[in-house]
């Protein structure tokens, strides 16, 4: 998505944050982690210019590229 739409993410004012993965074996596993992220994502928001793309794992890990 980040590299599919670059150009039009880079016309916006928008933070996305997507899975790291399609899968939708175990989602309690994606919502552990996204609670367990909820406090992290607030604070790029914040201080983070946007355009930015974020992506995470079902092991709360948060990895984050601006998109320039």
């Amino acid at each position: 998505m980040k590299n599919t739409h670059r150009e039009e993410i880079k016309k916006t004012e928008v933070a996305i944050l997507a899975t790291a993965h399609n899968s939708s074996e175990d989602q309690d596993e994606w919502v552990a982690a996204l609670v367990n992220l909820k406090s992290r994502v607030l604070r790029e928001f914040k201080k983070r210019e946007r355009p930015w793309f974020g992506t995470f794992s079902r092991t709360a890990n948060l990895t984050i590229a601006t998109v320039r």
